[in-house]
């Protein structure tokens, strides 16, 4: 059983992604939170096996971003595997995710619910994810920026 946290601030989403993810075999949601702090002190609260393997979490909110709480989660829950969801044009934000840790990644509005689902399984089991249409467009940057320098 693959246990999920969600840390998005819009509760529609997150009632949305409990929904999907606790209609898939093999997955079941552990906790919901508006914001990574709330997230990591829920985290802490919980007893070790019970701990989410998989976190679901927001980094391109519009009042704050989460990007430091993929650092503290990883420090702190060094077990915990993290998929960041963010909305189109914040690809900078992505690599700056997986710099701190981030194993996952996927596009709000973009991700269709197998491909979350297909997500979850796949960086639960220690696999990274990087979602084509964000693949495809940091391709292009690398491949422009080598360009420019020459290489």
């Amino acid at each position: 059983m693959i246990k999920v946290a969600i840390v998005d601030g819009d509760d529609s989403f997150r009632q949305r992604m409990r929904a999907l993810l606790e209609s898939a075999d093999g997955i079941m949601v552990v906790s919901e939170a508006k914001d990574g702090q709330e997230a990591i002190d829920l985290i802490r609260e919980m007893h070790l096996e019970a701990r989410p393997d998989v976190i679901l979490l927001e980094i391109g909110a519009p009042h704050a971003s989460n990007l430091g709480t993929v650092t503290q989660i990883c420090e702190r829950f060094p077990h915990a595997r993290i998929i960041v969801l963010h909305d189109e044009g914040q690809e900078r934000r992505v690599l700056d995710a997986f710099r701190k840790g981030a194993q996952g990644h996927l596009v709000k509005g973009r991700a269709q619910p197998a491909e979350i689902v297909q997500a979850v399984r796949a960086v639960g089991r220690g696999e990274a994810i990087l979602s084509r249409h964000v693949a495809g467009r940091m391709l292009d940057e690398l491949i422009r920026k080598g360009k420019d320098r020459g290489v």
